[in-house]
C-alpha cells in the first residue's frame, strides 16, 4: 500500500492531499490501538495496516517534497539526508516515549493523537 499510495501521490496534487494522507494514517493507528489480544491477522489486522500504508505512503511523498522546495539544487542532497537523519532520530525518541505508555493500545492512540494535531497543523499556510 505505500509503493501504491506514494506512486499515485505524485500524480495528484493540491495542498489537502497532505492532510487527507494523516487523516488515514491517524485512523489506521486508531484503529490498531483497539487490537485485542487474541485478534488474528485478516480480522483484526489487515485493514489498519492496510489504512496505515496508504497514509504513510502520502505523507512520506508530500513530506520529502516539501523538504527540498526552495533548496538549491547543489544543496538537494543535503536536505534529503537531513531529512532521513530526522526520520530516524525522530522514530527512536518517539519510540522511547511511548515504551512509558501502560499498553500498546496506549501507544497507538497517541501516535493517532499526534498524527491528528499535525494534520490540523498542515493544513494551515507557512
Amino acid at each position: 500500500m505505500i509503493t501504491l499510495s506514494s506512486w499515485a501521490t505524485g500524480k495528484v496534487s493540491g495542498r489537502h492531499v497532505l492532510p487527507v494522507g494523516l487523516l488515514a494514517l491517524a485512523g489506521g493507528l486508531a484503529w490498531l490501538s483497539r487490537i485485542p489480544a487474541d485478534g488474528t491477522f485478516p480480522v483484526d489486522l489487515l485493514g489498519p495496516t492496510l489504512l496505515i500504508g496508504i497514509g504513510l505512503g502520502v505523507a512520506f511523498v508530500r513530506l520529502t517534497a516539501m523538504s527540498s522546495t526552495g533548496v538549491p539544487a547543489a544543496d538537494n542532497g543535503l536536505a534529503g539526508g537531513l531529512v532521513n537523519a530526522t526520520r530516524q532520530i525522530g522514530g527512536a525518541i518517539g519510540l522511547s516515549f511511548l515504551t512509558l505508555l501502560p499498553s500498546s493500545g496506549a501507544a497507538f492512540l497517541a501516535c493517532a493523537a499526534l498524527t491528528l494535531l499535525i494534520s490540523a497543523l498542515s493544513t494551515r499556510k507557512a
